[in-house]
């Protein structure tokens, strides 16, 4: 299992090079990435920026 390391930058700033278990968050396209091995990166998703947990919709399912 490898370590996990979090970067975060601008997305020309992503490195070509690959180090897996390594994270980064697109600071301008809002987006995170995985390398999951020494030649390949997957691109995980976009994300929101809240105010705080407060402001987390809810989710849960009540009913049947």
């Amino acid at each position: 299992m490898a370590n996990v390391l979090f970067k975060k930058g601008l997305l020309k700033d992503l490195p070509s090079g690959k180090v897996e278990g390594t994270i980064y968050v697109t600071t301008d396209e809002r987006a995170m990435y995985l390398d999951i091995s020494a030649d390949k990166r997957i691109r995980l998703g976009d994300f929101n920026e809240i105010p705080n947990l407060n402001a987390l919709p809810d989710v849960s399912h009540t009913g049947g």
